[in-house]
């Protein structure tokens, strides 16, 4: 990053990353470079910033529409949302 002389980090969605998102955000740090990371959870991890949906609050949706399936409600009758838009980004 130095090298490069980066100006900021961008952390993409990808599992390796959010495997190492906490020694990246580390390391972003010690170069002085702000980080903006693709998932929420990643600033408890040390970015500056994370954006995308909550997926915590997105398995616990899922969970309750099974629940409603298994008690006989219909899949059709379900809501249909844009993850992306169902919660304030966190800063």
């Amino acid at each position: 990053m130095r090298a490069a002389r980066a100006s900021a980090l961008q952390i993409l969605s990808a599992p390796q990353f959010f495997t190492d998102a906490s020694s990246l955000a580390a390391l972003a740090l010690e170069a002085g470079l702000p980080t903006v990371c693709e998932w929420a959870e990643m600033v408890r991890s040390g970015c500056l910033l994370g954006y995308g949906p909550d997926y915590t609050e997105l398995r616990d949706k899922l969970a309750g529409y099974v629940a409603q399936i298994f008690r006989g409600g219909l899949a059709a009758d379900l809501p249909m949302e844009d993850p992306h838009i169902t919660r304030s980004p966190s800063i």
